[in-house]
């Protein structure tokens, strides 16, 4: 059995048969209603709301045009309020608000109107519409600010983060939809930036620390110097005498200022270089069909094998080229070809 809001209801004894209670129906949230939740308090008090607004849903009286009094039409829009705070990150649908609150279709929607215009609620999902508390609205995006906060402490020297982080702190209960629509109002709002496929603070600088600075310019000379042949990062850190640990989130941090770029584990060539070597392959494709080992290694001035196998390897990793057999063809979908 489902009872609806304002539905009355008794509660009686078996053996003896007696009434023991008698009631109404005014939230179907009872497991909201724990004190172990942290909002526990919160829910007590919409509760409360719930409870002594039920004399005021449906009073005798003079009526307007829209069939509630004055009295009637604050108490529904109330109700409304107070049902999907309870609702909190979750929402709520049409349906569902619906038998929450006992309001008729037509009815409904005109109030949910005017929640929504009051700044009390928003909407999203268009196709499925739900309807979310600007309560629990805004502590969401309070949240993902809060995660932003800690990425960036944790990871002082990475230029953002992914999407999946910010919504780790939200739970399982956020609906998809949403968490796209909070993290699209807090890019608008100018709070956070969205660089590529990362996000990060508006605020948030890459801060090196003591000693990374000079580490990082050690690093981007030495593999500068090196132009077409860099050497391996093991060997860099080893000349240099610090460790591969202290060096690894510099490497990345350099890899994301685009001075550098990973073409395998342990080796990395500076942009120019690199850019210059992409440059002579797609002239060697304007008039060749196809590129083997061998080709690379004249058009690379004899270049050693072990750059030629990971610059192929990562040509075909970026879409530049496509292995065919032994050889390589040209596809110029990578870094913009």
């Amino acid at each position: 059995m489902v009872g609806m809001f304002g539905d009355s209801c008794l509660i009686r004894a078996c053996s003896p048969v007696k009434t023991v209670c008698g009631g109404c129906n005014f939230s179907p949230f009872a497991p909201f209603f724990l004190k172990k939740r942290p909002r526990y308090q919160r829910h007590k008090e919409m509760l409360a709301l719930l409870a002594s607004l039920l004399p005021q849903t449906f009073p005798h009286g003079a009526q307007d045009k829209g069939g509630k009094t004055d009295n009637a039409k604050h108490a529904a829009l109330d109700i409304l309020n107070a049902i999907l705070i309870l609702r909190h990150q979750e929402g709520a649908s049409i349906p569902l608000l619906k038998y929450c609150s006992s309001l008729g279709g037509k009815e409904l929607s005109r109030f949910l109107q005017e929640v929504v215009s009051k700044g009390k609620a928003l909407t999203f999902d268009k196709e499925n519409p739900h309807y979310i508390s600007l309560e629990a609205f805004t502590e969401l995006a309070e949240t993902a600010l809060a995660q932003a906060a800690q990425f960036h402490k944790r990871e002082p020297l990475k230029q953002g983060m992914p999407r999946g982080v910010l919504s780790a702190g939200w739970g399982q209960d956020v609906p998809p939809k949403l968490a796209h629509m909070v993290i699209e109002r807090l890019l608008k709002s100018g709070k956070l930036v969205a660089e590529g496929e990362t996000l990060r603070l508006s605020t948030h600088k890459v801060q090196l620390a003591s000693g990374q600075a000079g580490i990082k310019e050690k690093l981007l000379a030495a593999h500068t110097r090196a132009a077409m042949m860099p050497p391996n990062l093991k060997d860099v850190v080893e000349d240099l005498g610090i460790s591969l640990r202290d060096a690894t989130p510099v490497m990345q941090l350099l890899c994301d200022e685009k001075s550098l770029v990973k073409i395998r584990d342990g080796l990395y060539y500076a942009c120019a270089p690199l850019e210059e070597i992409l440059a002579k392959v797609c002239q060697w494709f304007d008039g060749h069909d196809d590129l083997s080992l061998a080709d690379l290694k004249v058009l690379l001035d004899g270049l050693s094998r072990k750059y030629l196998v990971a610059l192929m390897e990562y040509m075909d990793k970026e879409k530049i080229t496509v292995r065919v057999g032994d050889k390589r063809q040209f596809r110029a979908k990578g870094r913009g070809l």
